[in-house]
């Protein structure tokens, strides 16, 4: 969303157990698409629980995440999307091109929901 937005909308990804730096993984399919990963670091949602922390638009959940609790400060309504990329059968989460190439077209979706999206598709 950062990179397609070009800096009109930010956006934060974050955990309940965050690991110690990003899936090797990950990083190599941002590469591919000409999306930095130095900069990233896995984050706990914790910290967006904070009250001088940015209180969010909209919070989306991917496949099976847990659901968090909104925390007072919150006073705007915040917008909450399901999204069931990269799920198994058996419920755990499993990350692969084909997800990310459904996330990059829901992102697209939010940025451009009134237009023809095909035009404005990220590069896949």
């Amino acid at each position: 969303m950062n990179a397609e937005s070009k800096g009109v909308m930010r956006a934060f990804s974050a955990g309940h157990v965050p690991g110690s730096s990003i899936h090797p993984a990950a990083g190599k399919l941002l590469k591919s698409v000409q999306i930095g990963s130095d900069t990233l670091s896995p984050k706990s949602v914790e910290f967006f629980m904070f009250p001088h922390a940015p209180v969010p638009d909209r919070v989306i959940y991917l496949a099976g995440a847990e659901m968090i609790e909104r925390p007072e400060h919150w006073r705007k309504k915040v917008v909450y999307n399901v999204w069931p990329v990269g799920l198994r059968e058996d419920g755990s989460l499993f990350m692969t091109a084909d997800s990310f190439r459904d996330i990059r077209d829901r992102v697209s979706e939010l940025l451009y929901p009134l237009s023809d999206n095909s035009n404005r598709r990220l590069a896949s």
